[in-house]
């Protein structure tokens, strides 16, 4: 049985354009889940890549949202038992020359 490995994205987008590429390699050694948000289409596609996705909503700026959020990601941790759990983030703010 492969390790497990939960990629935790704000949206699945991501994982269908600029991650799909490093999805598709990790999936070669670990057992995947996505812990994301995303509409059917982008679900669909996921599908189709064989991509495991866990829907537990998004993060947002109300403080209730957020606590909900933290405690979906922490139940399917819980659940899966991963041995790495992949994250990612958007910087925003000016790029540096």
């Amino acid at each position: 049985m492969k390790p497990r490995l939960l990629i935790i994205e704000n949206n699945l987008i991501s994982s269908l354009t600029m991650r799909d590429r490093l999805t598709r390699e990790l999936m070669k050694d670990y057992e995947v889940t996505i812990l994301s948000t995303g509409n059917e289409g982008q679900k669909k596609a996921a599908a189709s890549r064989g991509f495991h996705v866990v829907e537990v909503g998004a993060s947002n700026q109300n403080p209730l949202g957020i606590i909900k959020y933290l405690l979906r990601l922490r139940r399917e941790m819980l659940r899966t038992k991963p041995a790495l759990v992949l994250t990612f983030t958007i910087q925003i703010g000016r790029a540096h020359v």
